[in-house]
């Protein structure tokens, strides 16, 4: 009968089993520090980019805003001088109807930049920003202009009663003829030369024609005092987020 003889195994004392694990501890450690130290670095780069689309944002909004004010501005006057000549009944004839058919030809409809906003929202990307100051200024700003689909909507209902008030007073075979000389070119002096008649002089038509004319006046003086609200606070919220971020 043979006899096998297992081999010596020597024990390892405690002080190498510490060190062993010591080892391992440290390579899991410094394995999840490096990981979520690269997480960190792509989330950064996520957040800064998505930063700088905003900022991109917003300084679209801001031009948007200016050249709304400006288009604004412009109706504002030929809107005040129509009414002002009808109930004064002055005989600029020509001039107003050159004025009444340009208010025809479009509004400032207003339409935030919002398509890096919507991306952080549907990409959860808001949990990335760690200043909670800018996260809710962010949320706010975008927010707050939302109420312009309201305006915007208003804006387009009071132009189309302008337009229904305006096919009871004004010819309009005489405003084809003043869009046909826009669109050639004819200089505004010589198209407000002309002398054309007013359909209608009776009071009650001309009082329903300056009523739709001073609702539509009012409705642009409101917008344009929201538009300069939101562009002050597209302007504040582009500074705090160029100062957090280091923008330029």
């Amino acid at each position: 009968m043979e006899v096998h003889h297992h081999p010596h195994v020597e024990k390892k004392n405690f002080k190498e089993y510490f060190l062993e694990f010591l080892m391992i501890f440290l390579a899991v450690t410094l394995g999840f520090i490096a990981e979520n130290l690269r997480e960190k670095i792509a989330d950064d780069n996520t957040l800064n980019n998505y930063m700088q689309s905003i900022t991109a944002d917003l300084q679209n909004d801001l031009v948007m805003y200016d050249t709304a004010i400006a288009f604004n501005n412009k109706h504002l006057k030929m809107i005040d001088s129509i009414i002002v000549s009808v109930s004064q009944h002055r005989n600029n004839f020509g001039e107003m109807y050159y004025d009444a058919r340009n208010l025809s030809l479009g509004t400032s409809i207003i339409t935030p930049d919002s398509k890096t906003f919507d991306q952080m929202k549907s990409s959860n990307g808001f949990r990335l920003i760690r200043d909670q100051k800018v996260s809710n200024s962010i949320s706010g700003y975008y927010q707050w202009t939302n109420k312009f689909n309201y305006y915007s909507n208003l804006e387009l209902q009071r132009l189309e009663d302008v337009l229904n008030a305006n096919a009871k007073v004004f010819d309009a075979v005489v405003f084809f003829k003043i869009f046909k000389q826009l669109n050639a070119g004819v200089s505004e002096s010589n198209i407000q030369s002309g002398t054309p008649a007013l359909l209608s002089t009776d009071p009650k038509v001309i009082n329903i024609f300056l009523m739709k004319y001073q609702y539509y006046y009012g409705n642009l003086s409101l917008l344009n005092k929201r538009i300069s609200l939101a562009s002050g606070e597209a302007k504040q919220l582009l500074e705090l987020i160029k100062k957090n971020y280091h923008l330029k």
